[in-house]
Formats: C-alpha cells, sequence, structure tokens
C-alpha cells in the first residue's frame, strides 16, 4: 500500500513538472512573440522602441525573468537598459496576469517581488541620468491602486492597506554634457548611494502612511530616519480647498532623522576642512502638502524643528590656518580644530515669524546661545529680520571670564552683563546680522 502511494506521489510530481515546463515554454514564446521588437508610439513623432534578449516563465515558481531589456525613445533619443528582470508574484496574481481577461481589464497584483539588475538611465542630450546594480522591491497589498494613489498625489487613495519594502545598491545620480560640434559626452557623476533602504505601510482607514525604516549610506555618512504622514489623501488637495472654502484635513508630517558618520573626517571642499561629530538628530512636526518644496518647509507656519549634535569639531581649510594660525596662535587658540561638546537648536513657525526657543553652541569656553524671533517678510529666507533677539554668552572657565575682560578694555566695548552672562542684542537680517549691543565709548 506504501508502495503505491510513493509511485502514485511519485507520478503526480512528474506530471507537475512536465506540465509546468509546456506550460512555462508556451507563456515564454508567447511573451517572445508578442514583445519582440514592439514599438510603442506615444505621439505622431515620438515612438519607445522595445527589445530584449530573452525571457523565462516559470509556472511552478509564479515567476518570470527578462534579460538584455532595452526601451529607446525616438523623441529625446533617452534609453534605459536592464541587464536583468525577474517578478515573483502569487500563484493567484501571476495566473491572473498570464491567463486571457476581459479587454481594458488590467490584471491586479497584490502581493509580489521584483527584483532588477544593472539598471541604467542615459539622456540622449545634456542632461540627468543615473544608474545602480541593484533593485529589489516587495509589495503586499494592492500594486494597481498603490500606482493610482501616488499618480494623483493620493487625491484617490488605495481603499486596501499596503506595506511596501524597496532596497537599492550602488545607486549613482550623473550629469551628461553633450557636444556633436565639439565631438564631447563627459559625465558628471555625483557622490554614490552605497545602499537605500525603506519600508512603509499605510493604513486606509486611519489615512496615514507610515515609513518605519529608511537607511541612506553613503561613502563617509550613515543617514537614517523614520516618519508617518497624516491625511495623506489631503496630500494634493489642500491649497486647493483653502481657496475653494471648502477646506480638507491639512496633512501632517512627523519626522525623525539621525546621522552618523562612518569616517573621522567629513571632507567640505577640497582646501583640507571638514568636520566631524559623534551623531546628530533633527524632528520635525508639521504641515507638508503639495507646493511646499523642502527648501521651504523649515519655515512653514505651524511647524517645530529641533536640531541636536553631540561633539563637533570643525576641521580648518589650509588656507584659513596660514592667514589666521599666528594670530590664534597669539591668543593661546588653536588655528587647525574647533572642538564643540554639543549643538541644540530648537524653534516653531507661527504666521510669519519663525521663534527661536533655543539655539545654544558648547564649548570648552563658554556656552553662546540665541534667542528671539525672525519675521519672514519675503520668499528669500536671508531677508528674514531679527527681532527681540540677543546672544548670550555665559563664560565657564575663569580664562575666559579673564580674556573676555580683556578683549572688551582694549578695544574700549561696552557689553550688557547679567549675573555671568554677557547679552548682545541682534538686529539686523538673517543673511547680515548685526550686534548691536557692542558700542564704543
Amino acid at each position: 500500500m506504501f508502495r503505491k502511494i510513493l509511485i502514485i506521489t511519485a507520478l503526480v510530481i512528474v506530471l507537475l513538472l512536465v506540465l509546468n515546463l509546456l506550460v512555462s515554454s508556451m507563456v515564454t514564446r508567447s511573451i517572445n512573440e508578442g514583445l519582440r521588437d514592439i514599438v510603442i508610439e506615444q505621439d505622431d513623432t515620438t515612438f519607445v522602441e522595445i527589445s530584449f534578449d530573452e525571457t523565462n516563465v516559470n509556472t511552478l515558481s509564479s515567476s518570470f525573468t527578462i534579460n538584455g531589456l532595452r526601451l529607446y525613445n525616438t523623441g529625446n533619443e533617452n534609453e534605459t537598459t536592464i541587464g536583468h528582470l525577474a517578478v515573483n508574484l502569487s500563484y493567484r496574481d501571476f495566473f491572473a496576469l498570464i491567463l486571457p481577461r476581459s479587454e481594458g481589464e488590467p490584471p491586479v497584483i497584490r502581493r509580489g517581488q521584483l527584483r532588477m539588475s544593472d539598471f541604467e538611465f542615459i539622456s540622449g542630450s545634456s542632461g540627468p541620468g543615473y544608474r545602480f546594480d541593484l533593485l529589489m522591491t516587495r509589495i503586499d497589498g494592492n500594486l494597481n491602486e498603490l500606482v493610482r494613489a501616488f499618480d494623483t498625489g493620493f487625491a484617490i487613495p488605495p481603499r486596501h492597506s499596503q506595506e511596501v519594502e524597496a532596497e537599492v545598491l550602488r545607486f549613482q545620480y550623473f550629469y551628461t554634457f553633450s557636444n556633436e560640434t565639439l565631438g564631447i559626452s563627459r559625465d558628471f557623476p555625483m557622490p554614490e548611494i552605497e545602499r537605500f533602504y525603506i519600508q512603509g505601510t499605510y493604513s486606509p482607514g486611519d489615512d496615514i502612511f507610515n515609513v518605519s525604516s529608511m537607511s541612506v549610506e553613503l561613502d563617509q555618512l550613515m543617514l537614517r530616519a523614520d516618519a508617518s504622514l497624516e491625511h495623506i489623501s489631503s496630500f494634493s488637495r489642500h491649497l486647493a480647498s483653502v481657496d475653494s472654502g471648502n477646506e480638507q484635513p491639512q496633512p501632517f508630517l512627523s519626522l525623525n532623522a539621525r546621522a552618523e558618520p562612518k569616517t573621522t573626517l567629513l571632507e567640505v571642499g577640497e582646501g583640507g576642512g571638514g568636520l566631524h561629530f559623534d551623531k546628530m538628530n533633527v524632528t520635525y512636526a508639521g504641515p507638508f502638502f503639495e507646493g511646499v518644496e523642502m527648501r521651504d518647509i523649515f519655515f512653514t507656519d505651524g511647524a517645530e524643528i529641533s536640531l541636536a549634535a553631540e561633539n563637533f569639531t570643525f576641521f580648518m581649510p589650509r588656507v584659513f590656518i596660514e592667514t589666521y594660525g599666528a594670530m590664534f596662535g597669539f591668543l593661546g587658540i588653536p588655528s587647525d580644530s574647533f572642538f564643540l561638546p554639543g549643538l541644540r537648536s530648537s524653534f516653531s513657525v507661527d504666521g510669519n515669524q519663525a521663534i527661536i526657543e533655543n539655539f545654544a553652541l558648547e564649548n570648552p569656553f563658554a556656552t553662546v546661545e540665541v534667542k528671539g524671533r525672525l519675521t519672514l517678510g519675503s520668499d528669500d529666507i536671508a531677508l528674514a529680520r531679527w527681532e527681540g533677539a540677543a546672544v548670550n554668552i555665559t563664560p565657564r572657565t575663569d580664562q575666559s571670564r579673564e580674556f573676555i575682560r580683556s578683549v572688551s578694555s582694549f578695544f574700549n566695548l561696552r557689553l550688557q552683563q547679567e549675573d555671568d552672562t554677557y547679552i548682545i542684542p541682534l538686529t539686523g537680517t538673517l543673511g547680515e546680522p548685526r550686534l548691536e549691543g557692542i558700542s564704543r565709548d
């Protein structure tokens, strides 16, 4: 009896393997015939030509691969090449993809993985391009709904919960300069991203997109972050709803970012200068919607921002040491580096004012604090004006107290003092600040 069961099981396995080979071969041949040298018309003058070396479909593992994929745009001459593309789907989604469907009915992808290697996008003329060695992505939810949500700026949010994960290895962005007359074509690469990773989820009931883990690894620096964006379905509709009087909930971003150097010196420029710190932490809590640029996000009404760093060391460039080294040496201050045990900053934005609750620089000689308000009167942040602001200097050693008194006496300066703290009112603009508290007799 056991022998019969064993024989039947073996026959079933062999039959499944044979069926897999036959079906996989038929589907592969059908894909090859359908996609071979395909041309997609974008308009009357622009076409996208698609070609590849080979494809393979495996129904047993519900996967398919494409090798040597190439997409060429005849209009702008942009070219995309992918050395290897592999897709693994759930059996349900896989057979929904390969079996016949009603005309115009797209396949629904709920769960799957994609692996892409040796990717390169090259601009046909002078312009940006990028390449990476490997991309791996995973989705559990509904890919169709997620793509539609991103296409519409989440104006049409997904109806199902989504979980996405992606990892990119050795990503490089570059700019291509080409001149046919001079016969020049050269790439100007940006610093390579050794690894990028992100994992996120979307909850339709709460309308929140959570990034539980994100990391960016550079040659000299490691960046990590986690974030959540509430009311994401209002991301692209908030500004329009304000104008119409039917205001949508304001999208709210909570971000916690951390930076840790991988080397003892983060080089800045080519003059030998740079910096080092043990770790840095930045938090942001406030509005974030379509139309807000990253350079303006820290001055968005309702935002609260904080920054903290430990053990900062600034290494001065060679030209600074050569120019000012002797003078600093006369004062007993090293000119090759400057050490700050800590840096703390926090401020909030209320209307057109940035309120500086705390900005403190700690060093072995004194604690320097800045408090006050910045009035944002124009789009140029450098023109923001200081109001009710002051620089407070509290000496930490007897030597630093004596040094401040000596400098004040030598230059015949008057410094406002409260207990052990020197107070210097701060006016002017962010770009051109003035220390009004320093006055001569």
